[in-house]
């Protein structure tokens, strides 16, 4: 019961948090590149890994960036660029996105670290404490899925269920990597080659 209330109150915490830096970035924020992608990497730092180092610190744990077993990091890499091949042949997407640019560094090492790093790193090994490691898996993952939704509401773009499935989906890959692994890593590498395909859909 009391990992579900510290489940529950991180959650409502963080999204909280979320929610105000999305209507301060709408009233305020900066309008186009570099500000704002500057601006969104400065809230993820301050909204998400600030938080999240200072409760594994208080919880003792170590975010689980171990050295990991490379070998079954490779295996699901491999899997999602086969994936993503199968996609690529099928719909005609690209393989890669099409220009290089600083929203891509935040895509493709900034995002991965720092989502990885609050739900793989500290929310799922602090749960698993208290519940099964996979029962953990599946609380974070949809955790993961809802603080991608203030995104694209307030971005105007149609949540649908299906939506919220692929993200929750998404979060038990990237914690069985995790899991599989024995390291945040894992779940990083996984994380970053997902990400790569999703922006060369665009």
């Amino acid at each position: 019961m009391a990992a579900l209330r510290l489940y529950l109150a991180a959650f409502a915490g963080w999204g909280l948090a979320w929610c105000g830096a999305w209507e301060i970035a709408r009233a305020v924020g900066p309008r186009g590149e570099p500000g704002e992608t500057l601006w969104w990497i400065g809230v993820k730092l301050l909204v998400w890994v600030a938080p999240a180092l200072w409760l594994a610190r208080r919880d003792g744990l170590g975010l689980g960036f171990a050295r990991p077993r490379w070998a079954v990091v490779a295996v699901w890499a491999a899997g999602v660029v086969v994936a993503l091949a199968v996609r690529a042949t099928w719909f005609g997407t690209r393989w890669v996105p099409p220009s290089l640019e600083l929203s891509l560094f935040n895509a493709l090492v900034v995002s991965p670290l720092v989502e990885e790093l609050v739900f793989r790193g500290y929310l799922m090994p602090r749960l698993a404490r208290a519940w099964t490691p996979h029962t953990a898996n599946l609380a974070a993952a949809f955790a993961f899925a809802a603080a991608h939704l203030p995104g694209r509401i307030y971005q105007g773009r149609p949540v649908e269920l299906l939506d919220l499935l692929v993200y929750v989906a998404l979060g038990l890959l990237f914690g069985l990597a995790a899991l599989r692994s024995r390291s945040t890593w894992g779940a990083v590498v996984l994380h970053v080659v997902n990400n790569v395909g999703s922006l060369g859909a665009r």
